[in-house]
């Protein structure tokens, strides 16, 4: 399967379709809960924002990426899903773990919408984007599990790519 770069939507992600008075945050926060509300109303799916919620959304991407690979999305579509279930998976880390979002990162780049928690950072957003475009082999569960709750013992080979990325999308 091919790889493929979000890079050029993620800086675009978020800039420009907000007021600028709220915090990366308080954004991230309002998509979260944007992303529960369609769960609940469009897959009969409860987000609770508890850690078990990460595999729910996992579930959720699975049927992104198979749309995604049959063409029946846009990038637009697919990287506002994204978006979406990359703020709910950062929230969920930031109520366990504490921790604060940014817009962007010294080393990895503008847009890129890191989240900091415990001496960590981690990318939720990019950890859907490649699960959409790439599949099971970036599977999103399986990172919070390694990344966030340290278990070393899983069987699943988890490789980095190219953060993915982000723009303004209808759902």
């Amino acid at each position: 399967m091919t790889r493929r770069s979000g890079a050029a939507l993620l800086v675009l992600a978020l800039s420009g379709c907000a007021p600028q008075e709220k915090s990366v945050d308080e954004l991230m926060s309002e998509l979260a809960r944007e992303g529960a509300a369609i769960a609940r109303e469009r897959y009969e799916l409860e987000l609770d924002y508890s850690p078990a919620s990460v595999e729910t959304v996992e579930q959720i991407l699975t049927v992104w990426h198979d749309l995604h690979r049959a063409g029946e999305v846009s990038e637009a579509v697919a990287a506002r899903q994204a978006e979406l279930w990359g703020a709910y998976v950062g929230e969920v880390i930031r109520r366990d773990r504490g921790g604060s979002w940014a817009r962007d990162h010294e080393v990895v780049g503008p847009g890129t919408f890191p989240l900091a928690y415990e001496g960590h950072e981690s990318f939720p957003l990019a950890w859907c984007w490649n699960r959409i475009v790439n599949g099971p082999e970036d599977n999103v569960w399986v990172k919070y599990q390694h990344y966030v709750v340290g278990r070393q013992d899983l069987d699943v080979e988890i490789i980095e790519h190219d953060l993915g990325g982000l723009a303004d999308a209808e759902d």
